[in-house]
């Protein structure tokens, strides 16, 4: 093969990627379109004999969070919880689910960030524009939740991701972005702190 030859040839690869994503986008748009709420499950690992779920529920205009223990008990008893050993597992309530290779990467900070999602997702004071979420907060929280895009053409997720999703619902940039990192960082550092004192009284965090 000459080298004109080769380039060609990998210029026709990258324009074949480019076409694929193109056309896996859009039907991920017109999926996430028909999708009235998409609902998520992380699982977490092992506390004390039960498994430790965290419940995500998405739609256009609120998103609910919740987990079936506390997070803030198992991260101040950590040790008790045994993490799945090739990571955290993600999937779409309902859907088979995806899981994410590689080694466990649970820890007390993912548990904090949960916790600042599920804080500022319930009182609303940052992450939403027009008493919806921004495109930054799903943006985010998807990415922490969210299953791989499915491939499977069939299924009625498919090419359904963050992208496709803030796309579809027509969700809006938030303009105080440096606010709401504020304030999601402050209520991470807040949980931390109180995972680590297990024996002074919790520290409540303002909502204000």
């Amino acid at each position: 093969m000459k080298i004109n030859d080769l380039t060609q040839f990998q210029i026709e690869a990258v324009e074949n990627r480019e076409n694929f994503l193109s056309k896996f986008r859009e039907i991920g748009i017109s999926n996430a379109e028909k999708l009235k709420e998409i609902k998520t499950k992380l699982y977490l690992g092992d506390f004390r004999g039960r498994k430790v779920n965290f419940y995500v529920t998405f739609s256009p205009n609120n998103i609910e969070c919740k987990s079936n223990i506390d997070l803030e008990t198992i991260g101040r008893n950590f040790d008790d919880l045994n993490t799945y050993q090739n990571g955290r597992i993600k999937s779409f309530v309902g859907n088979y689910p995806t899981t994410r290779k590689g080694g466990s990467n649970i820890t007390q900070i993912t548990l904090a960030y949960l916790m600042a999602f599920s804080h500022i997702c319930t009182y609303k004071k940052v992450g939403f524009v027009n008493d919806r979420p921004s495109k930054e907060l799903v943006r985010e929280l998807m990415y922490l939740t969210m299953p791989e895009a499915e491939t499977n053409g069939d299924s009625k997720m498919y090419g359904v991701t963050w992208f496709t999703v803030i796309k579809a619902w027509n969700l809006e940039p938030s303009e105080d972005y440096h606010l709401y990192k504020r304030y999601f960082n402050g209520c991470v550092d807040t949980d931390l702190k109180n995972m680590k004192e297990l024996e002074k009284p919790r520290e409540n965090r303002k909502v204000s």
